[in-house]
């Protein structure tokens, strides 16, 4: 599978339902993305100060 770069929108899904939903009910919002792409993306945004799965106020 041929890697690209993660889009803004590809971003805010994983923000929103990472640690929410299954991880198999997440692959098919996020077509073409494996679920090691999903781990390294989640990976590398939270050593950035993101935080995933959680309410908004």
């Amino acid at each position: 599978m041929k890697k690209r770069p993660w889009t803004v929108k590809e971003k805010q899904t994983l923000k929103d339902n990472y640690g929410v939903l299954p991880l198999k009910d997440l692959l098919p919002l996020l077509p073409g993305r494996t679920q090691n792409s999903i781990y390294k993306q989640v990976s590398y945004l939270r050593q950035r100060g993101w935080t995933f799965g959680q309410a908004q106020i």
